[in-house]
């Protein structure tokens, strides 16, 4: 059977559209009857979501993940502990044993890393998510469960620079403050990096930033200037040129988008 997920040629969201949420179901609701074309990444915070999948009971408890493959017959069973999950509909290849970068399709996570990865994923709405968002949040929560699910959890070198700059974005001016927290060369890190994510820290470092830059246009009244400063841009001219080449527009004409996306 095919129960590892690949990751050395990267899944991505079905039809290109953003199709991630929590679900909570009430007492005694059902998984709906499907035969899906897309696979669903299911991580279950609460509770207790079964169902049969082409005919084999499933029952995924608080603190695992689960993933559902396209092509196979899903049928609801009666709930006995109403769950809450957050879903991720994506395309992938599966493969029956483990690569050197695959997970299976059942295992555990940390549940509150991954749910303030989830609540940030969605925080200006469902709606609000371009392809590109989607495609970083579910990235982000990947890797933390592949990491999570390692026999040297931690130890992977790519995966600690990336976990540094997303949880120290707004701290970071350039590779050399990452390089010298974690005490690495430079040239390393970036080899060891670009071999594992095909990008390169300098790039994920814009990325990261432009990112939180939109959970903030979105969330908060901040100004531009502001905004930048929070991001740690000391230029706001050097933020706007960044911005507008990762966005493909300002960040003013960006913020204005999503108010009326939200209207």
């Amino acid at each position: 059977m095919q129960n590892f997920l690949k990751l050395e040629s990267l899944p991505v969201i079905w039809n290109g559209i953003p199709k991630m949420n929590y679900r909570i179901f009430a007492k005694n609701e059902r998984h709906i009857d499907r035969i899906p074309s897309f696979s669903t990444l299911l991580i279950v915070l609460k509770g207790t979501l079964s169902f049969l999948e082409d005919g084999e009971r499933v029952d995924i408890k608080a603190g695992e993940y689960y993933i559902q493959k396209e092509g196979t017959l899903q049928k609801g069973v009666p709930i006995i502990d109403p769950p809450m999950y957050f879903y991720i509909h994506f395309c992938g290849t599966f493969v029956s044993s483990p690569t050197k970068r695959s997970i299976a399709i059942r295992g555990k996570v940390d549940v509150e890393d991954i749910r303030q990865i989830c609540n940030i994923a969605i925080s200006g709405g469902i709606n609000a998510l371009s392809e590109f968002d989607a495609q970083y949040y579910f990235y982000r929560i990947l890797r933390r469960i592949e990491n999570y699910n390692s026999p040297k959890r931690g130890g992977d070198l790519a995966a600690k620079v990336a976990e540094f700059i997303e949880n120290n974005v707004a701290n970071i001016d350039n590779l050399d403050d990452v390089c010298h927290k974690l005490n690495y060369s430079k040239d390393y890190v970036i080899r060891a990096f670009k071999k594992r994510f095909n990008i390169t820290p300098y790039q994920y470092i814009k990325y990261c930033k432009i990112n939180f830059a939109k959970e903030l246009l979105r969330t908060t009244n901040l100004t531009i200037s502001q905004i930048a400063e929070n991001c740690g841009y000391s230029d706001e001219t050097v933020f706007y040129r960044t911005f507008k080449s990762v966005s493909g527009t300002s960040p003013a004409v960006w913020r204005d988008e999503k108010k009326e996306d939200s209207d």
